[in-house]
């Protein structure tokens, strides 16, 4: 049994039961068995994007940087856990720890790092179907202009095709 829920601004839908049938969604272009990012170095160059808290949610929820903490802080993201003085250090079901902590100390989130969130909040009920479309279509165009960016920046210099003239 599916728990149909509706988006509700800062709060979670209801939680799903522990019996419950999987979300089926098909994207054009987006193998729903395997990761998007998977065997892909998304913190490869500067042409790859990295993302603050505050960017995650506005970006690819439309939602605060204090729902995305609210949510980490919660295990949304996956299993919680204290790390290096006073910072958590989350960790996504697959093991993989999620986000990066700048010199500052705030957390900085790559391409992977966004999917397997969405993943997470989808699976725990804090996602609708469609805003999990939603950002991971973002998660993809931008994994498509990172790849074409760090491949034209590899070509030799003579293959590449001259700049437009701006004047």
């Amino acid at each position: 049994m599916t728990t149909q829920t509706q988006a509700r601004g800062a709060t979670d839908p209801p939680r799903l039961s522990a019996q419950f049938e999987p979300i089926s969604i098909t994207i054009e272009g987006i193998d729903p068995d395997q990761l998007m990012t998977a065997g892909v170095d998304t913190r490869a160059n500067d042409y790859w994007p990295t993302f603050s808290t505050g960017e995650l949610g506005k970006v690819f929820f439309g939602l605060t940087a204090h729902w995305v903490r609210d949510r980490e802080d919660l295990g949304r993201f996956g299993r919680v856990v204290p790390g290096d003085g006073d910072y958590l250090r989350v960790y996504a079901p697959d093991g993989t720890e999620i986000g990066q902590r700048t010199e500052k100390g705030a957390r900085s989130y790559s391409l992977a790092d966004v999917e397997r969130i969405v993943h997470a909040l989808l699976f725990a009920g804090s996602l609708t179907p469609e805003l999990a479309v939603d950002a991971l279509f973002i998660v993809k165009s931008r994994m498509d202009i990172a790849q074409r960016r760090t491949a034209a920046a590899q070509r030799p210099a003579q293959d590449q095709e001259p700049a437009a003239d701006l004047d």
